[in-house]
């Protein structure tokens, strides 16, 4: 008997691609791949340790704060 996954031809994954496009939709598979990709991007963060994590974070904010301080108070730019 031979093995069930070399037997899948493109036709089958054709076919199992327009069921999972009928039955979901084309509003949903972007949703799904996007929280797919969340996800992987979270399991990365975590398997690089909280040191580089926090150092990402760091970066966030210190960048966020040298782009607020560029603004006076009402909103705009010092720079001219």
């Amino acid at each position: 008997m031979a093995p069930l996954i070399g037997s899948i031809g493109w036709q089958e994954v054709i076919l199992i691609a327009a069921v999972v496009f009928i039955l979901f939709g084309a509003t949903r598979i972007p949703m799904a791949f996007r929280s797919l990709g969340e996800g992987l991007r979270s399991f990365k963060e975590g398997l690089a340790g909280p040191e580089e994590a926090k150092a990402k974070s760091d970066g966030g904010k210190k960048q966020a704060s040298a782009s607020a301080a560029s603004t006076d108070e009402r909103g705009t730019s010092s720079e001219q």
